[in-house]
C-alpha cells in the first residue's frame, strides 16, 4: 500500500500542479539548462491521466508488447539502436504524438529533473504519482502508470518512462523507474519491447 499524501485538484492548499487547463503545453521548472517539460505525458489529456504505452523506438500504442510484435527486434530493422540518441526523429514517440515543439527527454534532462527538483508522493485527483516541483516553484505531475506487455502491471506503484538514449554497452535504452512506496527513483535500461509511458520535453 502506497503512503501518499492527497492532493485533488485546486482543493489543495498548496499550489496547483497545472493552472493553465489547455493540455498539453510546457512547463518552466527554472532547471539550470533550460529544459521545459510536457505538462502531461505523451497520449494524455490531462496532468494525471497515464496516457499511451510505447515500445522504445515505436510510435503506436499497442494491446500487447512483446518480442513478436517489436518493430526494431531484427538485425535488418535496429535503425533506432545503431542511431543512439531517438530525440527528433521518426522514433521519437512525443514527436510523433505531440508535434515538432515536443521530444522525447535525453538521460542527462532526466537526472536534471532528479537532481534540482522537489519530488514528494502524492495522490492527485486519484491518480497515485509525483508531485515535482521546479527551483522557481512552477510544477509538474508524474502518474506511477506501470508498464504494459500482456497487460498493464505495476500501476499505482511504480512509473517506467523512456528516455531518447539507446546503451551501447547494454544493448538496452536507457529508462527512468520510479517507485511511489520506497520514495525512489531512478535510472535504469530495459528491454525495448516493454510498453513504458514518455513524457515531452520542449524541442530544442
Amino acid at each position: 500500500m502506497i503512503i501518499c499524501s492527497l492532493i485533488i485538484g485546486s482543493c489543495s492548499n498548496k499550489k496547483p500542479i497545472c493552472p493553465d487547463e489547455g493540455h498539453p503545453h510546457l512547463i518552466d521548472l527554472g532547471l539550470p539548462n533550460g529544459t521545459l517539460w510536457a505538462c502531461c505525458n505523451v497520449g494524455a489529456n490531462s496532468p494525471e491521466d497515464i496516457g499511451g504505452y510505447y515500445a522504445w523506438g515505436e510510435t503506436e500504442v499497442k494491446s500487447i508488447y512483446d518480442d513478436q510484435n517489436y518493430k526494431h527486434g531484427e538485425l535488418s530493422n535496429r535503425l533506432p539502436q545503431r542511431m543512439g540518441n531517438i530525440a527528433g526523429s521518426q522514433y521519437d514517440a512525443a514527436q510523433a504524438r505531440m508535434g515538432s515543439s515536443y521530444a522525447m527527454p535525453t538521460s542527462e534532462q532526466w537526472q536534471e529533473l532528479i537532481d534540482y527538483c522537489k519530488w514528494e508522493c502524492v495522490n492527485y485527483n486519484g491518480h497515485y504519482g509525483w508531485r515535482i516541483q521546479g527551483p522557481n516553484g512552477n510544477q509538474i505531475f508524474l502518474p506511477l502508470g506501470g508498464m504494459k506487455a500482456d497487460r498493464v502491471y505495476d500501476k499505482d506503484e511504480h512509473g517506467y518512462y523512456w528516455t531518447s538514449d539507446y546503451n551501447h554497452q547494454d544493448e538496452l535504452p536507457c529508462s527512468f523507474s520510479t517507485n511511489g512506496a520506497g520514495r525512489e527513483v531512478k535510472s535504469t535500461i530495459s528491454y525495448s519491447t516493454y510498453g513504458f509511458n514518455v513524457r515531452a520535453v520542449g524541442a530544442n
